[in-house]
């Protein structure tokens, strides 16, 4: 089956980390699940992008306490039409939410993480 991208997620429960396995394989998606020890490598090394070496960083500050997901090499026409039948087949959904980018490709998985906080913090705050 052809690789249509990668999917790396973050302290998934291993039930609805298996729905999504499934889910993925269907469609030619890679799930990767990453350890907190591997949470100061690059995102672009974890994703396997072409060109991009491992850093060898290792993080021992712990597991963020939550979900999160990041989609590599997905086209938005592609992403749009996962998110539809992912909430479809009614799989829990996940609060953090990134597309591997240019801008972030160089940043590690805590990095990512701390301004995915940032950024629903900010959109949870009420307007003035």
């Amino acid at each position: 089956m052809e690789n249509f991208g990668m999917i790396l997620i973050y302290e998934w429960e291993k039930k609805k980390e298996k729905k999504l396995l499934d889910f993925c394989s269907a469609r030619g998606i890679r799930v990767k699940n990453v350890p907190s020890s591997l949470y100061g490598e690059t995102l672009g090394a974890l994703a396997e992008i072409s060109g991009i070496k491992s850093s060898g960083r290792k993080d021992e500050q712990g597991a963020f306490g939550e979900e999160m997901m990041v989609f590599a090499g997905i086209d938005s026409e592609r992403l749009d039409i996962f998110l539809k039948d992912y909430k479809r087949e009614g799989i829990e959904p996940v609060q953090l939410k990134a597309i591997l980018t240019p801008y972030n490709i160089f940043w590690n998985s805590r990095q990512l993480y701390g301004e995915l906080r940032k950024e629903r913090e900010a959109f949870q705050k009420p307007f003035k």
